[in-house]
């Protein structure tokens, strides 16, 4: 299921969409007029127990306070439901823009885009509690959570800028900071996921023009990554660079593969091999004909 959020007041642009696992669309809605009257943007998304939750707001144009909810649809039809309406301690409204929610050990945890906090809510949405983040980026606070373990990845959120995913480690009673994932572009990352079989990768999802459609991956360990069929049979297009996308790394490879579909390749990304290094891998360009660094 994807969201497509919508905008600033007037909101003209906010769908959900339900793909198969070939992504083939099998269910689409309008959901302009779902929800209560101030809905104005859908973000995160979860489906649990034959119901799928997407968190909402008001995103106001400052003529109304911030408002939070999370609406509830049938995943296979899309159908619309109800909605729950995001509350404090004191049972009000939450003012504050709901941006993504996850469900993790009986609670449902829900992060906001102006408020550096992740609010842990029962199975029936009464609220729980209110645990502070440490890390609040340039003020836009969170978008997007996701719970492996005993940690909760959040996408830092700045606009359109660049952005960092942070993970946390949960002690029990709060969260403290454990990793903080520097941004591998330019622009901003709009989602985000893990491999579950291999907790060392993380995929984001890259927010920018439509020359700049790509995915991260962010890893510790060695990696495999599937091109897709979209790089050349014997890869001559594959090139490494730093995190500027310009500067090129050396690299080998080994040529004893006789399928035409797999390569095993070595990047040297520094000296120090207890260095944290970015790197991007670029492919795809059929104008490549050598494999050689930058070339």
């Amino acid at each position: 299921w994807i969201t497509s959020g919508g905008s600033a007041p007037p909101a003209d642009n906010y769908y959900l969409t339900g793909y198969d696992d070939s992504w083939n669309i099998f269910a689409w809605r309008d959901v302009d007029g779902d929800g209560p009257a101030l809905m104005m943007q859908i973000n995160g998304v979860q489906e649990k127990d034959g119901v799928l939750y997407v968190t909402a707001n008001n995103w106001t144009d400052g003529t109304e306070l911030p408002i939070g909810w999370v609406l509830e649809y049938d995943p296979d039809t899309l159908a619309y439901s109800t909605y729950q309406a995001l509350k404090n301690s004191s049972s009000l409204p939450h003012e504050h823009y709901a941006e993504g929610l996850d469900w993790h050990d009986g609670y449902w945890w829900v992060v906001w885009h102006d408020w550096p906090y992740i609010t842990k809510y029962d199975a029936a949405w009464n609220w729980v509690a209110d645990y502070e983040l440490t890390y609040p980026g340039n003020g836009h606070y969170y978008q997007g959570i996701m719970w492996y373990g005993n940690y909760a990845f959040v996408n830092t959120h700045a606009s359109g800028d660049p952005i960092k995913l942070d993970c946390y480690f949960w002690n029990g009673t709060g969260f403290v900071e454990s990793r903080r994932m520097e941004p591998v572009v330019e622009y901003a990352n709009q989602g985000m996921s893990l491999d579950k079989t291999d907790n060392a990768t993380v995929y984001w999802a890259i927010r920018g023009g439509a020359d700049n459609l790509k995915v991260a991956i962010t890893t510790i360990e060695d990696i495999y990554i599937s091109l897709e069929g979209h790089a050349q049979i014997d890869f001559d297009d594959v090139r490494f660079t730093t995190s500027d996308g310009d500067t090129p790394l050396d690299y080998w490879y080994d040529d004893t593969n006789t399928l035409g579909n797999c390569r095993t390749f070595w990047v040297e990304v520094s000296d120090d091999l207890d260095s944290n290094q970015e790197i991007f891998c670029y492919y795809g360009n059929d104008a490549v004909s050598t494999t050689s660094n930058g070339a």
